[in-house]
């Protein structure tokens, strides 16, 4: 009695099985089939947890089919599993090309045509090659940024307190390579930006301290052969903010240029983002930021051959199999837009799912 018992049931409907929620064999998707499950029973009390498995009959149910996620059903969306992303090979090509030359990357376009999934697909795969081909030995830092952002947000609670401050992720991942000198480089770091202030009375940012804090770490990065990438996605909050300047942000082409190829940041982001690149009419100030610091790779719908690989890998045909013209259709219907086309593909699973039940 003095345990808080807590049951995890689910019934089990035929069109769940079909979009391979669960993955029983030999089961008829008939009303009324019984299904032999093993259900987990779940006991809590003062945050202590255990399971007790428990098997049980589940009756067959049926029900309209809600879809909780594109990628679990019949169109797989572009993302950064290396079994099922699509390689974008033009833009990949332009972003390898800036990788290679120590470039800042900004990576924009409209929204759903796949610049987070480019993302994260640089983060698990494509850096780690481009830096084998060179020797040297990659850290990645993911950041997400918030909407209204500040610039002491951006630059002390997420950007310094990543990279030098105490169990920190650049931290964390160098006590993996277990390179002391590197460590030592954080501490160093460390020290620097306690001393001192990022952020002025009058609200500017005092990118000289900022750039010997980087300094201290590029040493570091040098003489260890390590390469520090810094991932900044959804970046169209911070030129959207009413708080932040471009100037409050110069420090990223400050850091570029006294930094060396050590140290590069991937700025990814849509809407106030494509406009900065456009140079449209209100960001010329930020444009001139990027232009002088970073290449930038327009990621825009997915070329026809893209577009024919994403509908057909193995994943997606799991599920529904286009015949080419329906291919032809879609690609007519959504031009290759990513997002678009997912809904599409989402729309037509829900027809079939109806249809089986």
């Amino acid at each position: 009695e003095s345990w808080q018992e807590e049951r995890i049931l689910k019934t089990l409907h035929p069109n769940q099985i079909y979009a391979n929620e669960y993955i029983p064999k030999n089961v008829e998707l008939s009303e009324g089939t019984e299904v032999e499950c093993v259900l987990e029973l779940i006991y809590q009390k003062d945050g202590e947890e255990f399971t007790v498995p428990e098997e049980k009959t589940l009756v067959v149910k049926k029900s309209q089919y809600e879809f909780p996620k594109f990628e679990d059903i019949g169109y797989m969306e572009e993302s950064a599993d290396k079994e099922h992303f699509v390689i974008r090979e033009e833009e990949m090509k332009d972003i390898r090309g800036a990788i290679k030359k120590g470039s800042n990357i900004v990576i924009y376009g409209t929204n759903g045509t796949g610049k987070s999934s480019i993302l994260n697909h640089l983060k698990d795969e494509e850096i780690v090659k481009c830096c084998q081909q060179t020797n040297q030995i990659p850290v990645i830092i993911s950041m997400t940024v918030n909407v209204d952002c500040t610039a002491k947000h951006i630059i002390e609670d997420i950007l310094l307190r990543e990279i030098c401050g105490q169990d920190g992720e650049f931290e964390k991942q160098v006590c993996l390579l277990n390179n002391g000198g590197l460590l030592d480089s954080i501490a160093q770091a460390r020290n620097i930006w306690e001393k001192g202030s990022v952020i002025m009375e009058d609200g500017s940012v005092n990118s000289n301290h900022i750039l010997n804090i980087f300094k201290e770490i590029s040493q570091g990065l040098v003489k260890s052969n390590v390469r520090l990438f810094l991932l900044w996605d959804e970046f169209e909050h911070v030129i959207s903010s009413k708080h932040i300047t471009a100037g409050n942000m110069e420090f990223f082409r400050v850091v570029k240029e006294k930094a060396g190829k050590n140290i590069t940041f991937i700025f990814s982001g849509s809407n106030y983002l494509l406009e900065v690149m456009k140079n449209a009419t209100g960001y010329e100030a930020w444009n001139s930021l990027f232009s002088r610091s970073a290449d930038g790779v327009k990621i825009g719908n997915m070329k026809k051959n893209d577009f024919e690989k994403l509908m057909q890998q193995e994943k997606a045909i799991k599920q529904i199999k286009y015949s080419k013209e329906a291919i032809n259709y879609l690609w007519k219907y959504t031009n290759g837009h990513a997002y678009y086309s997912c809904l599409v593909g989402n729309s037509a699973l829900k027809c079939l799912s109806k249809k089986q039940v």
